[in-house]
């Protein structure tokens, strides 16, 4: 039986916020989405943010869609009702905006003092309207190496939740990880102080 790491984060910690690793991230040679960063404020148990700066970050984008998270965390139940603003419309984005401060707030996740608005990947291919389920692939790193990914292979992506997805078979048959595994080895030599 081979020995089982734990990492555990402190999501207080300023190395889980998004603003400490964007302005690294940003100078590797990986692809990465168009981000904007926009403040908002606590005020007598409530938040207050700038709605028209993420309006003006879609339309100087041409974004019918965008993302939204805060510094550490996007919405942790609800991606779709937290997550995505759907149209750039101020009732909109307040309400996912809201949403996700809502989610966030009840499950004690810290929210860093901004909003992060990225434009929109339209990972997702589950059938089901109501589910937020799409392929990713995720590495680990600690101290400056990839130690893991998940999923291991392309294939043992295809099922991602209760339904199989026969359908995607010819196409994760010929992706290749190795790509975003390249890119994965670039930003973790970036950030050898971070795990």
């Amino acid at each position: 039986m081979s020995p089982v790491s734990l990492y555990v984060t402190d999501f207080e910690d300023e190395r889980c916020r998004f603003d400490y690793y964007w302005s690294r991230i940003r100078t590797i040679d990986v692809p990465l989405p168009k981000t904007t960063f926009v403040t908002f404020e606590t005020a007598d148990d409530s938040y207050r943010w700038e709605t028209d700066e993420i309006l003006a970050f879609m339309e100087r984008n041409e974004y019918d869609r965008a993302f939204v998270r805060t510094q550490v965390k996007a919405a942790t139940v609800r991606l779709r009702d937290g997550s995505f603003i759907h149209r750039p419309d101020e009732t909109v984005i307040d309400r996912i905006v809201e949403s996700l401060l809502n989610q966030n707030d009840q499950q004690v996740w810290p929210h860093g003092g901004a909003l992060v608005v990225r434009e929109w990947l339209d990972f997702d291919f589950c059938p089901h309207p109501t589910h937020t389920c799409h392929p990713s692939v995720r590495f680990f790193v600690d101290e400056g190496r990839v130690i893991g990914q998940t999923p291991t292979t392309a294939e043992k992506a295809s099922y991602v939740c209760a339904d199989g997805y026969q359908y995607l078979e010819s196409m994760v048959a010929d992706v290749d990880l190795a790509e975003p595994r390249k890119y994965a080895d670039r930003i973790a030599a970036e950030f050898a102080e971070t795990t």
